[in-house]
């Protein structure tokens, strides 16, 4: 019985946080890295628009975010990753 609770209760509880993370979008994610780092915005819109249809790319980009600068997040990305970065910036 206690199991159960403690199981429901972490169920309950992770819930919500599941939920927070799965409606962080690419464009939000990366608003919020350029404004901190003082950067142009225009690139975010573009972003989101090369990684529409892909989830997978997507993610990637969002899990960029903790990369440090913007050299870092480029050299961590993947081919794909850095092929929608060249077309926003160049």
């Amino acid at each position: 019985m206690k199991r159960n609770l403690i199981v429901s209760t972490i169920v309950v509880v992770a819930l919500p946080l599941s939920v927070a993370l799965a409606a962080e979008s690419l464009e939000g994610v990366c608003l919020a890295v350029i404004e901190q780092e003082g950067g142009d915005t225009a690139i975010c819109s573009c972003l989101a628009e090369q990684a529409a249809r892909n989830q997978e790319l997507e993610a990637h980009m969002i899990s960029l975010k903790d990369e440090g600068g913007p050299d870092e997040r480029y050299a961590a990305a993947n081919d794909e990753g850095k092929a929608a970065i060249d077309a926003c910036t160049g």
